[in-house]
């Protein structure tokens, strides 16, 4: 379900936007307190403030457990995974 949908969003679609349009909403949103409270309330009940920080975490996971990048050298293969030798490179 769209953040509109659900009263924690307004949508101005590009061919329905101008200016006084979106001064209009903005005076509207501005002038009534208990609307912005009623969107503010629903946004907190369906976001995920951590979000950013969970990928971060899923990602830096991964990658300590499973990626492992090789590339060519000049030598041949080097082993470049997370961690590996102390952020020295080592032949393989």
């Amino acid at each position: 379900m769209k953040l509109s949908e659900m009263g924690a969003a307004r949508v101005i679609l590009d061919h329905d936007l101008s200016g006084e349009i979106l001064a209009k909403q903005i005076r509207e949103l501005y002038s009534d307190k208990a609307m912005r409270a009623e969107m503010e309330r629903v946004s907190r009940a369906i976001g995920k403030p951590d979000a950013a920080q969970r990928v971060v975490d899923i990602v830096t996971s991964i990658l300590k457990k499973n990626a492992v990048y090789k590339h060519r050298s000049r030598t041949g293969v080097v082993d470049c995974r997370v961690g590996a030798n102390e952020g020295s490179h080592k032949n393989v």
